[in-house]
């Protein structure tokens, strides 16, 4: 018993020097201008190159038994500092100011032999497999996540400045924007996120708390954890919803210029290479910028800092991540950062005429913790939805904070919150979160009634402008059942159209509903069309009603039933009486009788299934809203005829939609599309398909699966196969680097072919003439798309030639030009 206690005895005292023996130096880096944390700046200590790269936010701390005598500090784009350390040093966390750079990037002479960087390079790339977290076969972890919007620093500075403090009072904007600053931030966000993932594509993201400045809805909160790739390891990294080639991809080495820029080692005997990367000024591609960390152990990401090699729109964006090795077994992602820069055009103020920049900073930043490698986890606990919120995930208190919060909130933090919610108290801004999520569906909210944008006015060659209202029940009314209905007025067809529906939902996440409706309206002779076509207030087939100038009335009552099963499937069912009534002159022949007819009634069934792998979505209190939209969709769709009351035809109908995106590493992006259709049995010409046509005059609005050089009602079949290619090569021939003027160039080559069989139904218009596209019929395309920008939205034109057999003899017949429309935040 003496023994084990004079051994213990020994184990203390030998503890005791150990931890008396060691030293530890604390510290934070920061831009001595904004007064901003650096992370992973590179940091060596004493003559052995001993180093490590501080944490997100610029903090760092150093445990040796050797004395520390100086500190040599480096960060891409900041001027290099080597600190003295002497006794002093110890007594409070160690504060470091880096001065930046006027950063532009020198021309690097490539000599002769190998370089250094490009082993290193392509020894993480090999490891890639290993080391990317989401190739595991399961993970989970808890996040905090904060993000913090205010007026840049250098900006309000640069603003304090340029104006006197007496101008900048009487300037009442200048002076509102500059206390602005010293008082509180514009928007704080914070959440505290679970999320799960089993491989290779399930993952499941719940919000247990959540708090916005001004809201207290928490719908808002999810941007924080939405602007970057959860990894740095897949061959294109997503920031801020734009695709780059990730510089650890295979042949970059060819596409980027890497610099070994310092070796580093650390306490474990592992070595860091400092890597700084950017495209090889030659190669025009969507490219990256910044530097990489790049562990021995096991060649793994340490940590990164990129952000685009070319920033032309409004918004700026700069990402970093910080790696650890959890259980010695994975290298896994514990802390990222990112800044967004927001720079609007300048404005003038009115009263004082002075030119007045703003330019917005937001700072996220996101903390993991609780990390799990591999955890035994069930299929079944992952579904088309991937986000869904905590019902109390808006009222946890500060006790609930501080167990995920890795700092207390600042004075400056505490004041945003106070001042920014009473703000939106007082201008309701929860009520704009609820609008921009009805305006998502087509909607806008009244109170207990939702307005019907898609039905106020519209227009199309056929019925002129179209005025009319819709309105229907809000969820303050009911979350399970809608009553709605519309009434509308055609000016050149002065008719009236009304209808009316009656919905109920028995799951919103598995989007089961039961629908009854009844419509007495128009719609396009010789029409088809898929669910998903008029489920968004703009783009998508919509751009082409302008140019439809041929219509059949329809009276129609109709039940539909539709549900959502194994995620991506989802299923359509529908019931339809119909009585349809000839519009355009259009009429048939009565097969007992021969007499010409101008309309009949009509009994359909239809079922349409969707499959849409990939895509993904986030469950609200009130909705259920698209995060992915997936890479493919394919439609199929099987109609039934029945003449059920001797006034219609017996028929089927087979209908077919499928839509393929494929985003290439480097060359752009290519959409493949193609529909098809076909009749069986003797119809009309209502029912039959005419060419898919979106010709407007010379100029014409861009629309998916359209023809645009093909005139309106110009070819007719009863089976058809439409083929829709475009492939866009981004910024790959042209970078301007203009905020301006940025050209993207786009082909595209469209193609139908179409047949019918004899002794169809159909007698036509004294003087029309529809041709059977069985030679096939051909366009091609160039696009030039965002030739000018105001920093929201870039407009651009294509021009198409038809080089099909039935093209016209006069040359300018067979072009047709199209307006592009797209937003560049």
């Amino acid at each position: 018993m003496i023994l084990k206690k004079q051994l213990l005895f020994l184990v203390f005292a030998l503890l005791s020097e150990i931890t008396l023996a060691q030293i530890t130096l604390k510290g934070k880096i920061f831009d001595i201008e904004t007064n901003e944390p650096l992370p992973f700046v590179n940091v060596v200590f004493n003559e052995k190159g001993n180093g490590f790269t501080s944490g997100l936010d610029g903090d760092f701390k150093i445990t040796t038994s050797d004395s520390i005598r100086w500190l040599k500090v480096s960060y891409l784009g900041y001027v290099p500092l080597t600190i003295d350390v002497n006794a002093n040093s110890y007594k409070q966390p160690f504060k470091i100011g880096l001065t930046k750079t006027s950063y532009q990037i020198k021309e690097v002479v490539v000599k002769p032999g190998i370089n250094p960087a490009h082993r290193i390079i392509i020894a993480a790339y090999n490891n890639r497999d290993k080391n990317n977290p989401e190739k595991l076969a399961s993970y989970r972890y808890t996040s905090y996540n904060k993000m913090y919007y205010t007026l840049d620093n250098v900006v309000a500075k640069k603003l304090r400045e340029s104006v006197a403090d007496s101008a900048i009072k009487d300037n009442k904007l200048a002076f509102k924007i500059d206390s602005l600053k010293k008082q509180h931030g514009f928007l704080l966000i914070e959440t505290v996120t679970q999320k799960e993932h089993q491989s290779p594509n399930n993952n499941f993201e719940k919000v247990i708390a959540s708090r916005v400045s001004g809201f207290k809805d928490p719908v808002i909160s999810f941007i924080a954890t939405q602007i970057q790739s959860f990894s740095f390891y897949n061959e294109k990294i997503t920031i801020a919803d734009k695709i780059y080639l990730n510089p650890i991809s295979g042949g970059s080495t060819k596409k980027y210029l890497f610099i070994l820029e310092d070796t580093l080692f650390t306490a474990e005997n592992d070595t860091l290479f400092v890597i700084s990367y950017r495209p090889h000024k030659d190669r025009n591609f969507e490219g990256l910028v910044g530097q990489l960390t790049i562990n021995s152990n096991g060649y793994g990401i340490q940590s990164v800092i990129a952000e685009p090699s070319i920033n032309v729109g409004m918004l700026s964006v700069k990402i970093q991540q910080r790696y650890e090795r959890i259980s010695d077994s994975a290298w896994f992602p514990v802390e990222l950062n990112t800044d967004l820069i927001l720079t609007p055009p300048d404005f003038v103020d009115r009263k004082s005429k002075t030119k007045i920049s703003v330019q917005m900073l937001g700072i996220g930043k996101s903390y993991l913790k609780d990390i799990e490698i591999n955890p035994a986890l069930s299929s079944k606990n992952f579904s088309h939805i991937e986000t869904v919120f905590d019902p109390h995930a808006g009222e946890r208190n500060n006790a609930y904070w501080q167990l995920f919060r890795k700092d207390s909130l600042t004075a400056l933090e505490l004041r945003t919150y106070r001042i920014i919610d009473s703000i939106g108290r007082k201008h309701k801004l929860d009520r704009m979160i609820r609008i921009m999520e009805s305006l998502s569906s087509g909607r806008y909210p009244l109170g207990y009634l939702n307005l019907n944008i898609r039905q106020v006015l519209n227009y199309n060659k056929f019925e002129g402008m179209r005025l009319g209202i819709g309105l229907e029940t809000s969820q303050k009314v009911s979350k399970f059942f809608t009553v709605g209905g519309y009434t509308a007025y055609g000016f050149d067809d002065e008719a009236q159209k009304y209808g009316g529906f009656t919905e109920l939902t028995f799951s919103q996440k598995h989007e089961v509903r039961l629908k009854y409706s009844y419509t007495d309206d128009v719609q396009e002779t010789g029409s088809y069309s898929f669910i998903s076509d008029n489920n968004f207030l703009f783009g998508g087939d919509n751009g082409r009603m302008a140019a439809i100038a041929k219509m059949d009335g329809i009276e129609e009552q109709r039940v539909d039933f539709s549900f959502r099963f194994l995620k991506a499937f989802k299923l359509y069912l529908s019931a339809a009486d119909q009585k349809y009534k000839f519009l355009s002159g259009f009429s048939y022949k009565d097969v007992a009788t021969s007499d010409t007819l101008t309309g009949f009634n009509q009994t359909l069934f239809t079922t349409a299934l969707r499959i849409a792998p990939g895509e993904r979505f986030m469950q609200t209190s009130r909705s259920i809203l698209p995060l992915n939209a997936g890479s493919m969709t394919f439609w199929v769709k099987y109609i039934k005829g029945l003449n059920t009351y001797n006034e219609g035809f017996n028929f089927d109908k087979v209908e077919i939609r499928l839509d393929k995106t494929y985003k290439w590493r480097i060359l752009g992006k290519t959409t493949f599309s193609v529909d098809a259709g076909q009749v069986f049995g003797k119809v009309p010409i209502t029912l039959m398909y005419f060419g898919r046509a979106n010709h407007f005059g010379y100029v014409t609005p861009d629309a998916a699966h359209s023809f645009a050089a093909m005139r309106m009602n110009e070819f007719i079949s009863d089976r058809f196969v439409n083929i829709f290619f475009k492939h866009d090569f981004g910024k790959l021939l042209w970078v301007t680097g203009s905020k301006r003027f940025q050209p993207e160039f786009a082909i595209v080559n469209n193609i139908s072919f179409g047949d019918i069989s004899p002794n169809m139904l159909h007698v036509v218009p004294k003087g029309f003439k529809a041709k059977v596209p069985t030679k096939g019929y051909y366009e091609a395309g160039v696009y030039a798309n965002k030739l000018l920008s105001n920093g929201y939205i870039a407009s651009g034109f294509g021009v198409f030639y038809r080089y099909d057999s039935y093209r016209y003899s006069d040359f300018k017949d067979n072009i047709a030009y199209r307006i592009t429309l797209m937003i560049v935040l």
